[in-house]
């Protein structure tokens, strides 16, 4: 198990604000949308008070064996292949300074989606590690809140 903690009341990026600017909500809606995706199993676990008094969020998810190969990042193939299984296809989107990949079926849109956001499991398996995750169209897929 990985555990990883936000830091000083910051909650990543925000479709509507920016980079760094997420609210606690969506947070936990980005967490939501990529165990949906991605068929993950991260989970909140805990909250606590930064030193400046903001919230922070305690998030878990199953560790990543390394490729025993020695590969670790995915090459271009090998992230088409992955996305295109999971019925991803490339998208205008909701964010334009990323190429964007939607899924309609889920009402679930990715970005930041490269090899240096990605590592190859054990099995040689992609598995996306720090990709922006926006549900687009919550009617579709699971409706998490």
């Amino acid at each position: 198990m990985v555990f990883k903690a936000t830091a000083y009341g910051r909650f990543g990026h925000s479709i509507d604000k920016g980079p760094g600017k997420a609210t606690p909500l969506e947070y936990l809606r980005r967490i939501a949308a990529s165990n949906e995706a991605f068929n993950e199993s991260a989970t909140i676990v805990g909250k606590f008070e930064n030193e400046n008094g903001s919230l922070g969020l305690i998030h878990a998810q199953d560790f990543i064996a390394q490729n025993p190969v020695g590969a670790f990042h995915a090459t271009p193939e090998q992230l088409i292949k992955f996305l295109d299984s999971l019925g991803f296809f490339p998208s205008e989107g909701h964010f334009s300074k990323y190429e964007v990949w939607a899924n309609a079926d889920l009402g679930i849109e990715i970005a930041d989606f490269h090899s240096g956001n990605v590592i190859l499991n054990s099995e040689g398996v992609v598995v996306p590690i720090d990709i922006v995750v926006h549900k687009f169209d919550p009617t579709k897929g699971v409706d998490f809140f």
